[in-house]
Parts: structure tokens; C-alpha cells; sequence
């Protein structure tokens, strides 16, 4: 069900989130200490420590971003290609409005944990994640209520055309 996916996507999105938060935080603190230590005197460590830096602060938000685009986007495609039947409208609704508060829930979060001066520096290179989380009600009931029409307007399997 459609619905049910929009609620382990909203937990995944958050869980994406915050390792990419936390790998940015990590490897931030991490990387200077390594580089001052003996390991960084070699420099084929050092050339893989600074590329594995750079990564970290250029690409992550894209790739956690990326990711979730694509999961939503695939929420859109498997609604389309599933049918349903028009009974079971009220009980979608109801759990698109879970899934809501639950967004809901997990957007409070966000805000709390990257609220701290702490996560500042990290939270400066992803901002595309942290729209996405600081928007997550309106993206998912949106992602949903797409879902929905796209559901009762999608492919018919059987005839090979559209349902009507």
C-alpha cells in the first residue's frame, strides 16, 4: 500500500539525514587529527584522507538528496502502476493524515537536533537535506495526496490501458 511506504520513506528520509549530518560532523573533527597525526606523513593516506574530506563536504548532501528524490519518485511510479479501489479512499486518507503527523513528528526532530552550534558548521553543507526535512509535512502529505490520484487514475494491468 502506498501509504505505508510513505511512512518508511518519512523514517528513512530522517535516518538518511542524520547519518549524513553525523558522517559531515564526524569527519570534520576527525580529519585535522588525522592529518597532524603520523598517519598523515604518508602521503598516500594523506591523498585519500583529503579526497575522502572533500567528498564529505561536497557531494553528501547530493547524494542523501538524491536519494531521496529517487524514493519518492518511486512512491509516485508504484501508486500509478498499483490499482485501487475507490472503498478504500476513507481508510488511505486516515493513514495519510498518520503519515502526516508522523512527518510531523520527525520534522520537529530535525529542527531540535540541528538547533545546536554544534551541527551548525555541518548543517551549512546540506542545504538541500535540510529544506527537505525542514518541509517534510508538506512534502510527504503532497507526495501522498499525488499518490492517491495517481492510484485511482493508473495503469490498468489487465487491459492494458488506463483505468476509466
Amino acid at each position: 500500500m502506498t501509504v505505508m511506504d510513505i511512512i518508511y520513506v518519512s523514517l528513512f528520509i530522517f535516518a538518511l539525514a542524520l547519518a549524513g549530518l553525523l558522517i559531515l560532523t564526524i569527519s570534520s573533527a576527525v580529519y585535522p587529527l588525522l592529518i597532524n597525526s603520523t598517519i598523515g606523513d604518508n602521503p598516500t593516506a594523506n591523498a585519500t584522507m583529503t579526497e575522502a574530506q572533500e567528498f564529505a563536504e561536497s557531494k553528501i548532501d547530493y547524494v542523501v538528496s538524491g536519494v531521496i528524490m529517487i524514493l519518492l519518485l518511486g512512491i509516485l511510479v508504484f501508486a500509478y502502476l498499483s490499482t485501487a479501489n475507490l472503498i478504500f479512499t476513507a481508510i488511505y486518507v486516515i493513514l495519510l493524515i498518520m503519515s502526516g503527523i508522523l512527518a510531523g513528528v520527525l520534522q520537529f526532530a530535525w529542527e531540535k537536533i540541528t538547533d545546536g552550534a554544534t551541527l551548525a558548521g555541518a548543517l551549512a553543507q546540506m542545504p538541500i537535506t535540510n529544506f527537505i526535512l525542514s518541509n517534510l509535512v508538506l512534502i510527504m502529505v503532497g507526495v501522498g495526496a499525488i499518490a492517491l490520484i495517481l492510484m485511482y487514475i493508473g495503469y490498468n494491468q489487465d487491459g492494458g490501458g488506463y483505468n476509466g
